[in-house]
């Protein structure tokens, strides 16, 4: 199956709710490219209907201060994108959390963090996955990212065993080739 991406300059959100039980099910892969935008990547509506989806790219997209739009929202528990094993979001300047608290990604194996010096710490709910294999990140905001951190030492431990630091200097493709 090709993987649905997605480059457009003038988009602010992917779709519009209300969103059909059952739409977007069937989708594996998402990969965002250059929306400078684009403010919303998921909303709630959407979240439910990403059952499948297993890997998630958000590349330059200026706007974004969450991947999860929580206006207009009540909800607050829930396990959300099941089925996801990759994400990476990189160059994204004004990202602050990744899922606005909510419990994502239990099945979380790879992520990767280049470019995103406003998010300044990984809650629980965001790296809770017990088989995430790698995180891969600058090593300076991987170094400060644990000011005032909800994760337990024990947990913070296990992370820092799998980081892979990355390097600005460097070929950024070629680092990220590396498994």
């Amino acid at each position: 199956m090709v993987p649905f991406g997605i480059v457009k300059k003038n988009m602010e959100s992917i779709c519009k709710e209300p969103i059909r039980r059952g739409c977007l099910s069937n989708l594996k892969s998402l990969a965002l490219h250059t929306c400078p935008s684009l403010i919303t990547v998921f909303t709630l509506g959407m979240l439910g209907n990403l059952i499948n989806l297993k890997e998630l790219i958000v590349e330059d997209c200026a706007k974004i201060d969450s991947l999860i739009s929580m206006r207009c929202s009540k909800v607050k528990s829930g396990n959300f994108l099941p089925s996801l094993k990759k994400m990476s979001l990189l160059e994204l300047p004004k990202l602050i959390n990744i899922s606005s608290g909510l419990c994502i990604a239990p099945k979380l194996e790879r992520l990767v963090i280049f470019y995103c010096p406003k998010l300044e710490r990984l809650s629980t709910k965001e790296v809770s996955s017990k088989d995430m294999k790698v995180i891969k990140g600058e090593n300076q905001w991987w170094d400060s990212k644990w000011n005032d951190s909800v994760v337990s030492r024990d947990h913070q431990d296990y992370l820092a065993s799998i980081f892979v630091p990355l390097r600005r200097d460097g070929d950024l493709m070629d680092q990220l080739a590396k498994d």
